[in-house]
């Protein structure tokens, strides 16, 4: 999985490599000619029975993705042969079958025009690709997950390096210019136990879909289930979102720390309803019945 030194020029060719083998939205077809380049005998895949969630650079795994993978190699026996099983991984041989096509890839993208919220370049492009819209729910429970629908476009051939969208709620009533304040008060112990300021960070297809390999001037739907904040206080949010490339270590400027206009602030996409789980689930069931009658 190591993919070299982040100033060797062909660490972010090997960087994509590694998620083209691994990707579920890659055929094995395509992986042969790949493993093939670096001489590769072996391939030792996570089963995601005792590995916990990880994602980092192409490499994430867990749950489904691992399930998906599994798939992906185990459709595939003249070229990858079971060598071993062991407690939590597979490993696999690597045989070349040329003139045998292989099944498609397990998992396959939704494409379309996209919908939802359209998020502005400004905030929405980076790296050769684009957030072109954003689908949210009016209401989300803290603690419960959501559903959000990322729709990405890739827009340059060359595009390569892994971008994050950055989300973000925040409090209609929140005034205020200065972080600085509700920083200090959070590290002396005096902050309230909820805040009515948010940030999460979600990866494309969680990292595991190098953007080299999605198709170029069509988008594709990246429907990903996040958990809104436990101790986000109960209100009217604003929801924010900017994509920014992914860096290789964090990177926090004085104005990040001092601001609240820092570098993650984008568009605000929707007005959003915080309520505790029990108001949010009976508003969702309230809206399915509707649904039904109509």
């Amino acid at each position: 999985g190591q993919h070299g030194h982040p100033l060797d020029p062909r660490g972010l060719e090997r960087l994509n490599d590694l998620g083209r083998i691994l990707s579920p939205w890659t055929s094995p077809a395509r992986v042969v000619p790949v493993l093939a380049k670096y001489r590769a005998a072996y391939l030792l895949v996570p089963d995601g029975e005792q590995d916990p969630f990880l994602e980092d650079f192409g490499a994430a795994r867990g749950g489904v993705l691992s399930a998906l993978r599994l798939r992906k190699f185990a459709s595939f026996p003249p070229s990858f042969p079971v060598v071993r099983r062991t407690p939590g991984w597979v490993l696999y041989g690597v045989r070349r079958a040329p003139g045998k096509p292989g099944p498609a890839a397990p998992r396959v993208a939704v494409e379309g025009a996209g919908s939802g919220r359209e998020i502005p370049p400004r905030d929405g492009k980076a790296a050769g690709v684009r957030l072109v819209s954003l689908e949210a729910p009016r209401t989300m429970a803290p603690g419960r997950e959501t559903t959000l629908v990322f729709w990405w476009r890739r827009e340059r051939p060359e595009a390569a390096w892994p971008v994050q969208a950055h989300l973000r709620w925040v409090g209609l009533e929140e005034k205020g210019r200065w972080k600085l304040p509700r920083l200090l008060r959070r590290e002396l112990g005096v902050a309230p136990r909820s805040r009515r300021r948010a940030r999460i960070v979600v990866s494309p297809f969680l990292g595991a879909w190098p953007t080299r390999d999605w198709p170029q001037d069509v988008a594709v739907a990246d429907s990903v289930r996040v958990v809104v904040p436990v101790d986000l206080a109960p209100g009217r949010y604003q929801l924010s979102v900017r994509v920014r490339e992914r860096p290789l270590c964090r990177r926090v400027g004085l104005g990040d720390l001092l601001w609240e206009q820092d570098r993650w602030q984008g568009t605000v996409t929707d007005t959003v309803e915080v309520k505790p789980a029990g108001g949010a689930a009976r508003e969702e069931r309230g809206l399915n019945k509707s649904k039904t009658k109509t």
